[in-house]
This record gives structure tokens, C-alpha cells and sequence, in this order.
């Protein structure tokens, strides 16, 4: 190996609030202009719905076939709920799989340090999770009133 010819690019750990040249997951998918910035930040956004989304799903999954507390499991076999066959263990797997995948794809655009792209995550997560746990309220209020 041939140590001479080694160039190393430093990546500088500050917070940046460009719009052009911004890296959006790999080295060709970078901003040229305001719009394709614009873009970046919506498929942030829209990344991180999709990871409270699988999210949200995986619990109500877990919570389903998986009761928390050992004398549920009488009520819910009453209730007609049974354990998960193959196929619902197979789609919790993959839903877990989607949701790992996401969060380090999230991960990476945090590392962006780019004020926008950190910002707009931030804000998507935080939308995403008052709106699931009010849908999770509705949710919990529906099934106690049949």
C-alpha cells in the first residue's frame, strides 16, 4: 500500500446553515440550488414520519400479541386474541427491520450538520409523536367504549 498517495478528507464537526452543497445520503445526492434544498429537507421530513410511523405500528404490534402483564393473557384469549403466527411474527420482523434501517438513515442526516436538515427532523419528530400518541389516545378510548 502505497501510504504517500493516501488522502484523507476531514470532515469539519460544525453546524452549517448552507443551502447549496449540502450531501443528502450519498456524494452525487447533493443541493445545487434553493429548490433541490427545499427537497432535501422534505425527504427528511418525510423519512422521519416513516420511522414514527413504523414506530407507532411495531408497539401496536408488541402491545397486541404481546401483553406486558402475565394475567392479560386469560383476557385477552377470552377476547379472542391469540398468539401471532407466522405470518404477523414475520411482518413484526420486517417492520422492525424498516424502522432500524430508518433510524440510521436518520442518524446519518443528523451527521449532516446542516441547521436545516437537523432542524426539520427535530420538528417532524416531534409533530410525528403528538400525533401518534393523540391517535393512540383515540385509539384507547375507542376500545374501551366498544
Amino acid at each position: 500500500v502505497d501510504y504517500d498517495n493516501i488522502h484523507i478528507a476531514g470532515m469539519a464537526m460544525t453546524l452549517k446553515a448552507k443551502t447549496q452543497g449540502v450531501r443528502f445520503l450519498f456524494n452525487t445526492w447533493k443541493s445545487t440550488d434553493t429548490l433541490t434544498y427545499v427537497w432535501i429537507i422534505l425527504g427528511t421530513i418525510l423519512l422521519s414520519l416513516l420511522y414514527e410511523t413504523s414506530s407507532f405500528y411495531l408497539a401496536r404490534l408488541e402491545k397486541q400479541y404481546y401483553p406486558t402483564k402475565p394475567e392479560k393473557t386469560k383476557c385477552c384469549k377470552e377476547k379472542g386474541k391469540t398468539k401471532p403466527n407466522a405470518f404477523q411474527k414475520s411482518l413484526m420482523v420486517a417492520v422492525n427491520l424498516v424502522k432500524q434501517i430508518l433510524g440510521y438513515t436518520l442518524m446519518l442526516l443528523i451527521m449532516t450538520f446542516n441547521f436545516g436538515v437537523i432542524l426539520s427532523l427535530i420538528l417532524s419528530r416531534v409533530i410525528a409523536n403528538f400525533g401518534f400518541g393523540v391517535l393512540g389516545d383515540i385509539l384507547k378510548i375507542r376500545a374501551k367504549h366498544g
